[in-house]
């Protein structure tokens, strides 16, 4: 009845419908950085033909924040080259991630039961490579505490680390430091 802003829904469960009437165009919101109307800053777009929802962004990227007062904390950026910042609004990586506290962390999490799953992290050099260097965290046994940490590559496991032994060639070191080859 009192509206505040040019438009104002007011509703139990308020819904704005922007219905598309062909099946390859694009429905969206934009918006624009001056009152000429000239030059387009970003929008929240739904493409029928490639079944796609969007954000898109100007030069600046896309920002994300929360709270529920403007401008709120910037929690993550993507920026226009592509780089995303956790905790950062100048990422200087295409995966930035920085934290306030004295250990920030990523966490890489297999969500299955105990016993035999791993969480893992691969690096491709190169596009060309199906697969590179690893790091692995490989859960052993039943229990949550039975686990080892290797680093690998595309022959296998080279170096295990596990209740405080050092295996090199073996997943399965039986001695502080146990090397395992061919030229033991």
């Amino acid at each position: 009845t009192s509206p505040q802003d040019l438009l104002h829904l007011s509703a139990n469960s308020p819904v704005l419908r922007l219905t598309n009437t062909t099946d390859l165009g694009k429905s969206s919101v934009e918006f624009w950085d001056n009152q000429s109307g000239t030059s387009q800053s970003g929008e929240v777009f739904y493409d029928d033909a490639s079944n796609l929802f969007g954000l898109q962004g100007n030069a600046n990227g896309i920002v994300f924040k929360a709270s529920n007062t403007f401008p709120g904390s910037e929690l993550m950026r993507l920026t226009a080259a592509g780089r995303l910042g956790i905790g950062t609004s100048a990422p200087s990586a295409a995966l930035h991630a920085a934290g306030s506290n004295s250990s920030p962390q990523i966490i890489v999490e297999n969500t299955s039961a105990v016993g035999g799953q791993n969480a893992k992290i691969l690096f491709k050099p190169s596009s060309a490579r199906s697969t590179g260097p690893f790091i692995m965290s490989t859960q052993r046994g039943s229990r949550a505490d039975e686990g080892d940490i290797q680093i690998g590559d595309e022959n296998g496991t080279i170096v295990t680390f596990n209740f405080g032994r050092v295996g090199i060639g073996t997943t399965s070191p039986d001695a502080d430091l146990h090397i395992s080859g061919t030229n033991d």
